[in-house]
């Protein structure tokens, strides 16, 4: 049986995986632990260190393998009594406890405070939603590939691409608790804590753009959980509609392929998914009906004519291009791109990079060309994410590695090309220490391309790490401690 409890061996479990991704907050531990935690480090350093001058014999490899094993005996120990002051905060039958949410306006996004019992009360209960709702988000990879083979038949279909509005804000809260109520397998005091931590919800949120009793806090943990639980339903009956052959959902992007039997057998089907989205479940997509752009497309693929059709989903543009013959053949075509939208935001990017080098070049241009060799890196190269320990990898290669879907060549990372080539002729170092403006952009576009970073992802990989003397430099300008992560990433924002 699925223990839901919040208790310390729970949540020493999340720690561990937490820590095995990289996540470890040292403001949830006390001194004593953390010395402990140094102490492992500096026992392995001093292992690592000894084994470079010498071979090391049986006894002192068992020496060291005895001390690691009491050092973390003592850190369990330890760590255990931490959170068993956790659970004995969030379980307290005399003073309930109570989550903290804390709005970003910025950003339009909540965050619960960043107290030790409070995260892991939240890890906790998503443990339980997902383990006893069974939900989860769907592939972003998965579902491309899906669309990709679909749509290569060339068989006539049509396609409605939809989005829900505000889809976060939305979802009606009586009826999502409705939902988990009925569930006899969530525990009661998970389904307690979801209401006090809407009930802080609705008193924090901003009203006027968030109906009373609506919504789910975009940017908490659990919210993405209930919001995939709110639209279970609705995804299974927009499945079951008559001639439906795929459907599709990433949070409020939806896909919808259908084939109807014969042309005569057509049915109005976005009415269809509108009534079941809007009607029955208060929701309301992005249709243009309320003035807004429209985010909503029927591209009908005919049986007979020609015809160059695309549509954007998910970060790519699938291209779909049929032909007809003299002999009444055909050739059809599905070309697989970035989207104009994401091919911009790299633009965007390139454009900045090289503005920032030209207003630091004047103070410190070694400095300056440093970091813009970085970015460059950062745009057109792989590198693994800032310190996770699942070593997940990133980067214009794995952003973009649907493209590999295609069997003939692929357009989207020569016009990225041509976009660098472009942002970089208005590179401007200072005239006074002689660099060669031309020289210097040559240089750059030798060395840095879309195309190579993709093509060859092994030869372009990059480690991104401060050293000494930028973490010096860095400390100073952001007032506190930083890694290059964020330097880099700072003018984007």
């Amino acid at each position: 049986m699925l223990d839901q409890s919040f208790s310390s061996s729970n949540f020493n479990k999340i720690f561990l995986k937490e820590n095995r991704k990289g996540n470890f907050d040292k403001s949830h531990f006390t001194q004593e632990y953390l010395d402990k935690h140094q102490a492992f480090k500096s026992t392995i350093g001093e292992k690592l260190s000894l084994k470079k001058t010498k071979t090391l014999t049986k006894e002192e490899l068992d020496e060291f393998a005895e001390r690691l094993e009491n050092i973390n005996t003592e850190k369990e120990e330890i760590r255990l009594s931490i959170f068993e002051n956790y659970s004995n905060v969030i379980n307290n039958q005399i003073t309930p406890f109570q989550f903290k949410i804390l709005y970003n306006s910025t950003k339009e996004v909540y965050t619960v405070e960043n107290d030790a019992a409070s995260y892991y009360a939240v890890k906790q209960l998503q443990r339980n939603i997902y383990k006893t709702f069974k939900v989860i988000q769907a592939d972003r990879n998965r579902i491309i590939k899906q669309i990709f083979n679909i749509a290569s038949d060339g068989f006539p279909k049509i396609i409605i691409k939809t989005d829900i509005k505000s889809f976060y804000e939305s979802i009606p809260q009586d009826k999502l608790f409705e939902k988990i109520e009925n569930n006899t397998l969530l525990s009661p005091f998970s389904q307690k804590l979801i209401k006090r931590l809407f009930y802080e919800f609705e008193d924090k949120k901003d009203k006027t753009k968030i109906p009373p009793k609506k919504g789910v806090p975009r940017g908490i943990g659990i919210s993405a959980y209930l919001s995939e639980l709110y639209m279970r339903d609705i995804d299974n009956e927009i499945k079951a509609l008559e001639d439906v052959i795929y459907y599709a959902r990433y949070v409020d992007d939806i896909i919808v392929i259908i084939c109807p039997k014969t042309e005569s057998t057509k049915r109005d089907y976005l009415y269809e998914i509108k009534n079941i989205i809007c009607v029955k479940n208060n929701l309301t997509l992005k249709d243009g009906s309320d003035g807004e752009a429209s985010k909503t497309e029927i591209i009908d693929l005919p049986k007979k004519g020609n015809y160059n059709k695309s549509f954007n989903y998910l970060r790519y543009c699938f291209n779909l291009k049929r032909t007809e013959t003299t002999d009444n053949k055909s050739n059809f075509q599905l070309l697989l791109e970035i989207s104009d939208n994401k091919i911009e935001r790299y633009n965007e990017r390139l454009k900045k990079s090289v503005t920032n080098y030209n207003q630091n070049s004047k103070y410190n241009e070694k400095e300056a060309r440093n970091i813009l060799i970085a970015r460059l890196k950062f745009l057109t190269g792989n590198f693994h994410l800032n310190n996770n320990k699942r070593n997940v990898k990133s980067g214009v290669y794995y952003s973009n590695q649907m493209l590999k879907l295609n069997k003939v060549t692929y357009n989207s990372l020569k016009v990225l090309d041509r976009k660098l080539s472009t942002a970089l002729r208005d590179l401007n170092p200072p005239p006074k220490i002689g660099i060669d403006k031309i020289k210097l952009k040559l240089f750059l576009m030798q060395k840095y391309s879309f195309q190579k970073g993709f093509n060859n992802k092994e030869k372009n990989f990059y480690s991104f790490k401060l050293n000494p003397r930028e973490t010096s430099f860095y400390f100073k300008k952001f007032k506190r401690a930083t890694n290059k992560f964020e330097v880099i990433k700072s003018i984007w924002k």
